[in-house]
C-alpha cells in the first residue's frame, strides 16, 4: 500500500512540473527546484531512492520527459548541493535534439544516454 501510494505522489508531482513548465515557464520552475515536493516532509519520506527509481521508470517508459523527471529528481535530491541539473542541445543527422540530466561529482546520476557526449550543455543549476 505505501508502495503505491509512492507511486501515485511520484506521478501527480511530475504532473505537476510538467503543467507549471507549460503553463508558467521553465525558468519560474526552475527558480524553485531547491524546493522539496510537499509531501516528502509531510509523510517524512525517507525512501528517496525508491521516489527516484519510480522516476525513472516514468521516464523511460516516456511518460514523463528526462527535463521532467531530472527537475523532479534534483528536487528529492535538494539538500546534496554536489548534484548538479544540466541541459544540453545537439544536432544529429540534421536533427535538433535537447536532454537534460543529473551529475554529482561527475558522475551521471540520472539522464545516461549513449551519445551524451555529442551534447553541448548550455544549462547548469
Amino acid at each position: 500500500m505505501i508502495r503505491i501510494l509512492k507511486l501515485i505522489l511520484v506521478f501527480v508531482s511530475l504532473f505537476l512540473i510538467k503543467v507549471n513548465i507549460r503553463s508558467t515557464s521553465l525558468q519560474r520552475v526552475l527558480n524553485r527546484i531547491n524546493q522539496p515536493p510537499f509531501f516528502l516532509e509531510l509523510l517524512n519520506i525517507n525512501s528517496k531512492n525508491t521516489l527516484i527509481s519510480f522516476a525513472n521508470v516514468m521516464y523511460e517508459k516516456k511518460i514523463f520527459s528526462c527535463l521532467e523527471c531530472a527537475i523532479f529528481i534534483k528536487k528529492i535530491l535538494f539538500k546534496n548541493k554536489k548534484t548538479k541539473l544540466f541541459i544540453g542541445v545537439s544536432v544529429y543527422e540534421q536533427e535538433f535534439r535537447s536532454h537534460a540530466w543529473l551529475e554529482e561529482n561527475n558522475q551521471i546520476v540520472f539522464g545516461q544516454l549513449r551519445k551524451l557526449d555529442n551534447y553541448k550543455k548550455i544549462l547548469e543549476i
